[in-house]
């Protein structure tokens, strides 16, 4: 039952969702568009109509091979694989952002068989499989990744996949000698490469998963130089050097990518703050009914999440094989270590963002699975099986709640665009004026879906001489620089009011001047 119920909250209101930035991104590139193919048409300072910024992903649209050279030139830091299959899935089916939703909802489906496989190598026992493959399938965190246009789900079925057959050629490389074939072996072995490249040609953050990898391999074996060592040395680095083509296009493009993630170090929050948004995001793998911190009951929530979550670890720790379990424990710790040791060290937000500790709630999920999945008799038996139907109670209630929300905390940096767009499609004849800085551009594109008709848009290249338009009846500045804002009441006479704001975006209005009025 719960793994239907996970395959309906997946397929249902695709299309409702918000289209947000990363989204946005996603048609662009899988259109097969360099950054200079859309920005010539829309940053012109003229005035457009929103069907054309609605439409631009249409704009000197190409072949699926221009997907990788736009990538290699504008974007390295996104490996091109999930958007390379998202280009020939749109020119196949269609690119609307629900259709290339619909592409995510079928990579996730895959986790079903991969984390089945995955617990089965762990711990060769089919309940452990089956409880993992329960609590993945209603676990609103993957629920909700598994409905966005972006390469989520398909990372975290090749991080299933990868560790599983990791395990299996283990497993295979350790049986008695000759009851396996040397071919086998090798094919078993080629698997863990196949698997561990595609995953890094779907996200960069696989490096985490390769060093809980190496790292467990080099507990397990006692860093001893063995059959075993060698031969995950051999398949991990393979699986590195067919990454590295995309690797030198980083390389050269590395001062971009130094700019695109900048955010993560600029700014800065308390490290307690840091400490309680990493429970709030591990909690998110069971249970998810507040976008953020909201009063004493979403406290005391992922309080308990996060005690039954250590309550988890701390019995794989304690009874689960090393030469397996151990895997699990190192899958938790490299994500999150390599995210939130630097933030409480030099400051940043890296380890905010829940996609990036993504592995380490997939290993969350598991320990979870063996906890209430572990073999047991009578009263203890009777506790696991409790948790696990208020487990995935929880997680239903969760996912109902989150399929009858057009904007979900998944949304990020456009998160207030509704409310955005409420304020401007108030007014008769609109006017939205916005520029290049930051993230602006995806958000302009997502805030064009939600506008009316009637609605105008300007992208300007640069703010300088900037002459304000007369016939609209409200022009809205959607975050203006300090110096440009100032600069426009002082040349046409005007102030400028602050409508609405939260981290990553501002929404002013242009009014007449009281003294100029006068």
């Amino acid at each position: 039952m719960a793994i239907v119920l996970g395959i309906f909250f997946r397929f249902e209101h695709l299309d409702k969702k918000l289209i947000w930035h990363d989204e946005v991104g996603t048609r662009l590139f899988s259109a097969g568009l360099q950054v200079d193919n859309w920005s010539s048409v829309l940053y012109t300072g003229q005035v457009l109509d929103v069907d054309l910024v609605r439409s631009i992903h249409h704009t000197h649209q190409k072949d699926a091979l221009a997907i990788l050279k736009g990538l290699a030139q504008d974007d390295p830091h996104h490996p091109p694989l999930y958007y390379f299959l998202a280009g020939i899935w749109g020119r196949t089916f269609g690119d609307d952002i629900s259709t290339l939703r619909l592409l995510s909802v079928l990579f996730s489906l895959l986790m079903f068989p991969a984390i089945f496989w995955f617990c089965r190598e762990l711990f060769r026992s089919e309940r452990i499989a089956w409880t993992a493959t329960a609590l993945i399938a209603v676990s609103p965190f993957f629920v909700l990744y598994a409905q966005e246009a972006r390469e989520y789900t398909l990372w975290f079925v090749l991080i299933l996949f990868s560790n599983a057959a990791l395990l299996r050629a283990i497993r295979l490389t350790e049986l008695v000698q000759g009851s396996v074939t040397s071919g086998r072996i090798f094919w078993a072995w080629t698997l863990c490469t196949f698997f561990t490249a595609l995953a890094l040609y779907t996200s960069l953050a696989t490096a985490t998963v390769i060093l809980s990898q190496a790292v467990f391999i080099l507990f397990r074996e006692k860093f001893q130089i063995n059959k075993i060592t060698v031969m995950s040395a051999v398949a991990l680095s393979l699986g590195v050097i067919l990454f590295s083509p995309w690797a030198f296009a980083l390389a050269l493009r590395w001062e971009a990518f130094q700019i695109s993630m900048a955010w993560s170090k600029m700014i800065i929050i308390p490290n307690s703050s840091l400490l309680s948004i990493l429970a709030l995001n591990v909690s998110r793998t069971i249970l998810d009914f507040w976008p953020d911190y909201q009063g004493t009951t979403s406290f005391v929530a992922v309080g308990l999440a996060s005690i039954l979550v250590i309550t988890a670890i701390v019995f794989l720790i304690l009874r689960a094989p090393f030469k397996t379990g151990a895997l699990v424990l190192f899958l938790i710790i490299a994500p999150i270590s390599f995210v939130l040791l630097p933030d409480l060290l030099f400051g940043g937000i890296r380890s905010v963002s829940a996609r990036y500790i993504a592995p380490s709630l997939i290993g969350v999920i598991i320990t979870l699975s063996y906890l209430l999945g572990a073999d047991f008799e009578g009263g203890k038996l009777r506790t696991q099986n409790a948790v696990f139907f208020i487990l995935i109670g929880v997680g239903f209630a969760s996912c109902f709640l989150n399929s009858k929300q057009n904007v979900v905390w998944t949304k990020g940096i456009s998160f207030i665009l509704p409310q955005v767009a409420t304020i401007i499609n108030e007014s008769k004849s609109p006017l939205v004026v916005g520029n290049k800085e930051r993230h602006h551009p995806g958000n302009l594109i997502a805030l064009s879906y939600l506008l009316k008709e009637e609605t105008k848009m300007q992208f300007l290249a640069t703010e300088k001489d900037y002459e304000l338009p007369r016939n609209f009846e409200r022009v809205f500045l959607y975050s203006p620089t300090d110096q440009f804002r100032k600069a426009l009441e002082k040349k046409e006479k005007v102030n400028t009011r602050l409508l609405i704001e939260d981290l990553h975006l501002q929404l002013w209005i242009v009014e007449p001047s009281i003294e100029h009025s006068e």
